[in-house]
């Protein structure tokens, strides 16, 4: 079964302690995660450093899980 790979649009992108962190917006499904912790393995492509923003690809299923606690 094929997956679902979303690009999901960062803001906020950030370096607290060891950790980045930024906030996630999919517009199409409305979804919203606050300070969202990247994981290793997690391409994340800057659109410009002086805004904190770029995107990451992500399968569906896990954008669900996190927006949604499951």
């Amino acid at each position: 079964m094929a997956k679902n790979i979303l690009r999901v649009e960062i803001t906020g992108l950030q370096v607290k302690g060891k950790l980045l962190v930024g906030d996630l917006w999919y517009d199409p499904y409305n979804i919203y995660v606050d300070e969202y912790v990247f994981r290793d393995g997690d391409t994340v492509v800057v659109s410009d450093e002086d805004d904190n923003s770029g995107y990451i690809d992500m399968e569906e299923d896990y954008l669900f899980d996190i927006a949604y606690g499951v």
